[in-house]
């Protein structure tokens, strides 16, 4: 490639990156409204309920992972730039790649639901792209040749994409059920100031996505933390609650007061 056929190519792919950023900031700066605006109209109106701004929340929170995807991919964009900027003319692209990876799922996906995976392939310009996808245990998970997993039942396994020239990258793939219900260790609690101690939540069934998020109505009374404990703050009564991720929700009266002087 000439030189000034690789300055063009690089400028092209700066602007498509450029207008790519543009985007994701802009739906960062959407979805950051979107809680403040849920949070608002709570304070102001008392309109949303915990389950609409855990409803909010999860909304947010499955964008952002997208974007979080996104951004990976175009730092790895970036850095096939600054390797084209760096070299003379190009050598003829290599038939094969050179290496494959993927941008693997933490957690653990609620049978029935289906993610998708994109390969990440070095060098961008290798003339075979062509992968095959394969679950280790189809009964766990599946997925199609275009890399979209479905998840099938309790228990984990391997999704594995392969190129044509069998380079691989595997990334492990977690299932669960969705919560039944959930119950705590205690429905009530009285508490002094600066003392604290451990709500327990127990999820039904056992093989269920334990994921549980803590809340509490009145934070001036009691603070709640990602484990359960909560510590006593002031005076008075408030709820403490517990939620699975599909909005299941246990909770238990918290008291707090002063001893008797």
């Amino acid at each position: 490639m000439a030189t000034s056929n690789r300055q063009q190519a690089i400028d092209q792919m700066l602007e498509a990156i450029a207008s790519m950023e543009n985007g994701l900031a802009d739906i960062v700066t959407g979805e950051a409204g979107k809680i403040r605006s849920a949070i608002d109209i709570h304070r102001r109106t008392g309109e949303y309920s915990l389950d609409n701004l855990l409803n909010v929340n999860k909304s947010v929170e499955s964008m952002m992972r997208k974007v979080i995807m996104k951004e990976m991919l175009l730092n790895f964009q970036m850095e096939d730039v600054v390797a084209l900027d760096k070299s003379g003319d190009d050598p003829e692209p290599p038939e094969y790649p050179e290496n494959i990876s993927l941008i693997c799922f933490a957690g653990v996906v609620p049978v029935g639901e289906t993610v998708c995976y994109t390969p990440y392939i070095t060098p961008s310009n290798a003339k075979n792209q062509t992968v095959t996808w394969e679950s280790s245990d189809p009964y766990i998970a599946t997925v199609d040749r275009n890399g979209c997993v479905t998840a099938i039942s309790p228990g984990s396994t391997a999704i594995i994409v392969t190129t044509a020239n069998n380079l691989q990258f595997k990334c492990e793939f977690k299932v669960g059920l969705l919560p039944e219900s959930i119950e705590l260790n205690t429905e009530s609690v009285v508490l002094e100031p600066n003392n604290s101690m451990v709500l327990v939540a127990t999820i039904h069934p056992s093989t269920a996505i334990d994921t549980v998020i803590w809340s509490v109505d009145d934070p001036s009374i009691v603070k709640v933390s990602s484990d359960g404990t909560i510590l006593g703050i002031d005076a008075g009564t408030t709820i403490v609650r517990a939620t699975t991720i599909n909005g299941i929700t246990a909770s238990a009266t918290v008291e707090v007061g002063y001893p008797p002087t």
